[in-house]
């Protein structure tokens, strides 16, 4: 049985994005039955969601490393690097809420560094795929520039407001893919 490289890729795309899921969807149960008391902010838990939405946002680039019929080892790390990257960013996320910090309510910096190189490689991937720049990397430049934003005020109010910005950008992506707009 010849097994194509494609599917191999694939398949642990699938499995990294599995164990992000997975992960972001313990955190927020334990969220969901300890409350105020599991230690999260508002805000982590937004951006949280915002992770979760993101995941699935990514699971269509599957279907695009079906497409590819064969791959070398640069490219396939290359691919890893986006599950990677987004995992890494939901898990120091969630260690936020445990560090010894005088104000753990805020998302750190260092979250936003690792989304905004997340960013940086779906627009890289989306060249690489010969995919239209403009239509598909808009709303990630987007993300990446209010990231930026964030990463430089760390004040509680800039930051709601660049949460519900992000979550309106990341919104209008999964409406616009499910109507076909953005493949």
């Amino acid at each position: 049985m010849e097994v194509s490289t494609s599917l191999l890729v694939a398949l642990m795309f699938v499995t990294l994005l599995s164990m992000g899921i997975g992960n972001a969807v313990n955190t927020l149960s334990v969220v969901v039955e300890k409350g105020k008391k599991s230690g999260y902010s508002t805000l982590q838990v937004g951006w949280l969601g915002l992770m979760l939405l993101s995941y699935f946002n990514m699971f269509w680039h599957i279907v695009d490393l079906l497409s590819i019929d064969k791959w070398g080892f640069p490219g396939f790390l290359y691919m890893m690097t986006g599950p990677l990257l987004i995992y890494f960013s939901t898990s120091i996320l969630i260690a936020t809420h445990s560090e010894k910090e005088t104000n753990k309510m805020l998302v750190k910096p260092r979250f936003f560094a690792v989304f905004i190189l997340l960013q940086v490689w779906i627009i890289t991937v989306d060249i690489m795929l010969e995919k239209s720049i403009i239509e598909h990397s808009l709303l990630n430049v987007v993300l990446m520039l209010i990231s930026l934003v964030l990463i430089r005020k760390q004040d509680e109010t800039i930051q709601r407001y660049g949460l519900m910005a992000s979550l309106g950008v990341v919104t209008l992506a999964v409406v616009l893919r499910s109507f076909g707009i953005l493949s």
